[in-house]
């Protein structure tokens, strides 16, 4: 993989982009599995329904001890716990960040890894995860996980960049993360602004483009 961090100092965070979507999914319940056991907290972060509930499905499937924000219900469920059995990893979906973001008493030691289903096509909505780990007032590593095969890189000549991996050697599973490619990521993002005609509510991202996305 290859593997250049920005640092900054709140947190440290990187983007890691798979060539599929299916890749992309691998590497996160790799990477959810690993920080259970080497970070006192995990925190998994999905924008869109579709996406909370793949990875739902995914981790109840494959056996990972979680606890997840039901919005319908107002409440937290636990799945797959045993026992007292300590429970790191916490799936949410973004509106709960919203309430989260205001600061969270002294600062504490030790590391919660925060681990994001793909960068929202807005800035202003993706950038609630930054302020909600700045409210942790602890070490946060903060990795978004973005695929060739998601809107926002095929609104942005995602094939185009895919086929170059490709060319490069880039291997089936391996993902790419390096400064460029989130800052080419983050000037998507602000190109996408200036088509925004609404920020109406979506359950998957491809719904979001439709209802949200100027075609002009």
């Amino acid at each position: 993989m290859f593997n250049f961090k920005n640092k900054s100092a709140a947190a440290t965070s990187q983007d890691k982009v798979y060539m599929t979507g299916e890749e992309k999914l691998e590497g996160m319940l790799a990477d959810i599995k690993t920080a259970a056991h080497s970070s006192d907290a995990v925190m998994v972060v999905a924008f869109f329904h579709d996406q909370f509930t793949l990875l739902r499905d995914e981790m109840d499937e494959q056996g990972v001890a979680y606890r997840f924000f039901d919005l319908l219900h107002q409440r937290y469920e636990t799945v797959n716990a045993a026992g007292n059995q300590m429970v790191r990893v916490m799936l949410l979906p973004y509106e709960v960040l919203k309430g989260m973001s205001s600061g969270f008493g002294e600062e504490k030691s030790g590391e919660v890894a925060v681990i994001v289903a793909g960068h929202h096509p807005k800035l202003e909505t993706d950038e609630l995860v930054l302020a909600f780990a700045q409210a942790l007032k602890r070490k946060v590593v903060i990795t978004f996980y973005q695929s060739f095969e998601d809107e926002l890189l095929k609104v942005f000549g995602g094939e185009r960049i895919q086929q170059l991996m490709i060319t490069l050697g880039l291997v089936k599973g391996e993902a790419i993360s390096h400064p460029m490619v989130t800052n080419s990521i983050r000037t998507a993002q602000e190109k996408l602004g200036e088509r925004i005609v609404s920020d109406l509510p979506a359950g998957s991202e491809p719904e979001w483009f439709r209802s949200n996305i100027s075609t002009k």
